[in-house]
């Protein structure tokens, strides 16, 4: 459970924390970026900014390694503020950025991946961020940062994490509060504010589960797993994987913008919509044809072996829908599962899944499930 959260925050961090792979075009340094983005993911959000603004993806990817006392640059020390802490226009002004960029001074990848600090390079001079002046170096700036803005920090990151578990749209924001308040109890520790998120009463109520739009990765992998797949040494299933996320618009180290993708409503369109559906049925085709006693065995398995084209149906339906779908849909999903064999072997009780033809029925069933609006949300 643990791991898996894991991965889903290391998710969310990368499109948190944004850097391009075509920037910096270094594999050992998009290893090292999701390394940081790990085992950082449910640690300290004042020690995640303090490696993640000295990895090398990042340096590269918003010019920290061109960023020198004699011509300073700007880019890293103004995403800083304006997306990775603040938030837009949020207690911090120009000359902040100015005098930050300055003190992030001296700083270089060379040969990448291998970061180094050059004091030459550093701007040693006196430096005023947000009203304190010194002469500031790197480490200065993170802690002047979380001591000064720690209210608006704490509100920010709460307020991104709710949107990503939970809502986009009319976000609680007593909750947001009383997560940002509990971010600030714990000295900036991640798992104690998804600990709070994660069982209150708010997640788990009825008008929040199902609302928000799966990402193609979360759509991909969620459905990868849900149907019992294992990668092994399947190279083909594993450029297939990547080709279809990356057709659906979410290409790993690769988020459209220094923002990251927007999410939700974003990932559907006339155009997404059927890719989204060609992408899940590739995978459930793939099993059929590689493993199809798979696809029966899962039936057996949610169905305790039933006999009941309703109940095996209904099971497989409500193993991939996050909430009880509308009679009428169980209803029509039973006569695609029936696959057009006839009403009385299923009356008689001569049918069962250990027919040949049940991996196929399995097969029919998820492709019909996989075109409901209902599948595509989380």
């Amino acid at each position: 459970l643990v791991t898996g959260l894991r991965d889903k925050m290391a998710l969310f961090w990368s499109n948190h924390f944004v850097t391009q792979i075509s920037e910096y075009a270094c594999a050992p340094a998009a290893y090292k970026y999701l390394v940081c983005l790990q085992e950082n993911a449910l640690g300290n959000f004042k020690d995640f900014v303090r490696a993640i603004g000295l990895d090398a993806a990042m340096l590269i990817y918003l010019n920290g390694s061109g960023n020198f006392k004699a011509e300073p640059n700007e880019n890293y020390a103004r995403e800083l503020y304006e997306l990775f802490t603040l938030g837009r226009d949020n207690g911090y002004t120009q000359e902040d950025i100015t005098e930050t960029a300055r003190a992030l001074t001296g700083h270089v990848v060379f040969p990448c991946p291998i970061v180094s600090f050059l004091e030459e390079l550093w701007d040693e001079g006196e430096k005023t961020i947000f009203g304190r002046t010194g002469n500031w170096g790197y480490d200065d700036v993170i802690d002047i940062l979380f001591a000064e803005r720690a209210d608006a920090i704490a509100t920010h990151i709460c307020r991104k994490i709710y949107r990503f578990f939970v809502s986009h749209e009319n976000p609680d924001e007593d909750l947001i509060a009383e997560l940002a308040l509990s971010m600030l109890d714990h000295e900036w520790e991640i798992a104690p504010v998804l600990q709070l998120l994660l069982s209150s009463e708010h997640f788990f109520s009825e008008e929040i589960i199902g609302i928000q739009i799966k990402s193609p990765i979360e759509l991909t992998l969620g459905t990868f797993t849900e149907l019992g797949m294992e990668l092994g040494g399947d190279e083909e299933l594993q450029e297939g994987l990547q080709e279809i996320v990356d057709f659906l618009g979410q290409t790993t180290f690769q988020p459209i913008n220094v923002a990251g993708w927007p999410g939700h409503r974003s990932w559907i369109s006339t155009a997404f919509l059927q890719a989204r559906w060609q992408g899940v049925i590739f995978l459930v085709v793939y099993l059929f044809e590689s493993q199809p006693q798979m696809l029966a065995d899962l039936a057996i398995k949610l169905s305790n072996d039933s006999t009941d084209p309703a109940v095996v149906t209904r099971v497989i339906m409500d193993s991939l829908s996050v909430r009880p779908l509308e009679s009428a849909l169980y209803e029509r999903a039973t006569v695609v599962f029936k696959a057009g064999i006839p009403e009385g072997y299923f009356t008689d009780g001569l049918w069962n899944l250990g027919w040949e033809q049940a991996p196929y029925q399995v097969l029919l069933l998820m492709i019909h499930l996989f075109k409901l609006p209902e599948f595509q949300l989380t």
